[in-house]
């Protein structure tokens, strides 16, 4: 049954159709979910446009037999051969890759002819960014004729702001520490570069005793915590805090001097634009759309990817100068602010929606 939520000043019904139980065989679940339950809804509201993204193609079902009427379009986050590529990139055994990370790798094929088939019966695309434009062209030069503008992503500038005090119990023990904290969010999977960050900690902490590296996602972090242990780094040093609620992440982002995000392949990372609405200074790699963020020195770092003693020495230079800490700071609150808040990208969705619908046939 549907439930009501007034957030917008105006009746908005949800449907939850489906819960998360598995980084990757939940996508199979959902789009199971999706196959039983979107086709009554679309007889009961009718449709006139329908929204999803990729690469989870939760509704690929009705794509490919096109049994809507309803005007679609989807936004683009990642290819599958992206994602393929970082994964190959981080140079990890089979057993230590994260199931999604193994899944990509092992059923490649079938999820290229799927990836295919999806973007070839998608009526209208969205990039989330320039470079994801651009290498969706490069590899399905038919997208070019379809209607595919580039919305980059936004977030709440009210919610994801520099608190003062944490309301959580380990955010608070870490806090009264008074410790600088360098930290990861994301699920721990070796595309996102968290490898590249555990081989920079003994680099940094020989320069700077005091750090704590805090990890904040989902995933396992038992092999994480075995290699930070092998290499000589004490528990005092690290927290894996697991996963935390959305409306609590800004607590986390606040706690920290300095956010990483060393990916080898994302197309524009939302929890940068978060770290950054909290004002904090970001060191990440200059891979996808996220020097469509960064303008390197001016509002963050740009490394490479998989360089961990690029990554060590520049935390160790943020560590060092609280001065250019607070200036990038300061200056990635003011860029999020004016270029990637969510009322932007709602308006200039809501854009692409009323061209969608004019051009429809």
């Amino acid at each position: 049954m549907a439930s009501l939520v007034d957030m917008f000043g105006r009746e908005i019904y949800v449907h939850p159709i489906s819960s998360a139980r598995s980084t990757f065989l939940y996508h199979g679940s959902f789009m199971s979910a999706c196959h039983k339950h979107l086709r009554q809804l679309e007889k009961t509201y009718k449709f006139d446009l329908i929204h999803s993204d990729f690469p989870l193609m939760s509704d690929i079902v009705d794509r490919v037999f096109a049994r809507t009427k309803a005007v679609t379009v989807s936004t683009v986050h990642t290819t599958i051969q992206g994602q393929n590529l970082a994964v190959r990139r981080a140079e990890k055994k089979l057993t230590k890759l994260d199931q999604s990370d193994l899944a990509n790798l092992l059923l490649l094929l079938p999820l290229e002819v799927c990836e295919h088939i999806y973007l070839k019966r998608m009526q209208n695309l969205i990039a989330s960014s320039n470079y994801i434009k651009t290498e969706l062209q490069r590899y399905f030069p038919f997208v070019a004729g379809k209607y595919f503008p580039v919305v980059h992503y936004g977030i709440d500038t009210q919610l994801f702001h520099h608190l003062d005090n944490c309301r959580r119990e380990e955010l608070q023990e870490i806090r009264s520490m008074d410790r600088p904290v360098v930290l990861f969010t994301g699920r721990f999977v070796a595309s996102k570069g968290i490898y590249t960050l555990i081989r920079a900690i003994p680099m940094v902490l020989r320069a700077n005793p005091k750090v704590m590296f805090v990890f904040v996602g989902g995933g396992g972090s038992r092999q994480y915590a075995e290699g930070l242990e092998s290499m000589g780094v004490r528990e005092e040093n690290y927290r894996f805090l697991g996963y935390v609620d959305y409306f609590d992440m800004p607590q986390v982002y606040s706690l920290a001097s300095i956010f990483v995000a060393p990916t080898y392949y994302e197309s524009l990372p939302l929890r940068i634009l978060e770290a950054m609405g909290c004002g904090k200074a970001i060191v990440a790699s200059a891979v996808c759309g996220i020097p469509e963020i960064i303008d390197h020195g001016r509002d963050g770092i740009l490394i490479e990817p998989g360089n961990h003693e690029e990554l060590a020495k520049r935390i160790i230079l943020l560590l060092e100068d609280d001065g250019l800490t607070r200036k990038l700071g300061d200056r990635a609150r003011e860029t999020v602010t004016e270029r990637f808040s969510a009322n932007r990208m709602a308006s200039k969705t809501l854009d692409v929606y009323k061209k969608c619908l004019d051009n429809r046939t």
